[in-house]
């Protein structure tokens, strides 16, 4: 049983500059751009509302109105979104 995690991690702008970005999946057609709104990063998916993320610790990310997670691997322009049992990954463009 997962318990859930509440507690929020404070990212400065620097720290959140390593996620901007667009990112695109080969497994599904959906291209994710992420942008910094002062000291939050915001997922802007592509035909979907913007979605303010709030950090869960080093590179994780989370949009718990959706149950998404976003977990980025800035050395390798990488980001996995994992969301209903899936895990998708993405590659920064």
């Amino acid at each position: 049983m997962n318990i859930p995690n509440f507690t929020s991690v404070a990212l400065t702008e620097e720290e959140l500059d390593q996620y901007v970005g667009e990112y695109a999946s080969e497994q599904i057609p959906l291209v994710i751009t992420f942008v910094r709104d002062g000291n939050v990063l915001v997922a802007k998916p592509t035909g979907q509302p913007d979605a303010p993320l709030e950090a869960k610790g080093e590179h994780r990310f989370e949009f718990s109105m959706v149950g998404a997670n976003f977990e980025f691997a800035p050395e390798k322009a990488e980001m996995t979104l994992k969301q209903g049992g899936a895990s998708i990954a993405f590659k920064r463009k």
